[in-house]
């Protein structure tokens, strides 16, 4: 199994221990409930941006390793900036930290416009130095419009979002 494979194996049994745990608790209407905002929060995803994928790039000869986002505005409104919280993960897949500032996530901006319908690749060199990473995971998302309404993304939208790239 690989550890993508592993990852979502994992959230799928988390997913069945919150059903079974509704059901006893709640009743077959509470899981229905349950069942339909995980739903919705794919489909209000899948209405604002598609990310199509996220990956790292191997270390560079200082150990500097690039993160890469494909990703589309699927929004009717033009996106003055995205911001995506990124975690990086090694090949045992713990989350790692960069051995120059100690951090983990980082806040990786695109600055726009962004048209409706509007896909980019959006490169952040050297976003870790650390020559452990083999891949990256979005965390957060929040999204500014250019008439100034904000987007940040939930834990379930994110987990939905997460799907789109890893399908």
């Amino acid at each position: 199994m690989t550890k993508q494979d592993q990852s979502e194996h994992n959230l799928f049994k988390k997913d069945v221990t919150m059903i079974n745990f509704i059901t006893r608790t709640f009743g077959i209407l509470s899981l229905l409930f349950f069942v339909s905002t995980i739903t919705l929060a794919q489909k209000q995803v899948s209405e604002v941006i598609r990310v199509a994928a996220v990956y790292t790039n191997p270390p560079n000869s200082a150990d500097g390793v690039d993160l890469n986002i494909n990703w589309e505005n699927l929004s009717k409104k033009t996106i003055k900036y995205i911001t995506f919280g990124v975690d990086p993960y090694n090949a045992v897949d713990d989350a790692v930290a960069c051995d120059i500032t100690g951090h983990i996530r980082v806040y990786c901006k695109s600055t726009g416009p962004h048209a409706p319908g509007s896909e980019e690749t959006a490169t952040w060199e050297n976003t870790w130095y650390n020559n452990t990473i083999v891949r990256a995971q979005i965390e957060e998302v929040t999204i500014i419009w250019m008439d100034g309404t904000t987007k940040d993304f939930s834990k379930k939208e994110i987990r939905a979002l997460r799907k789109q790239y890893s399908e």
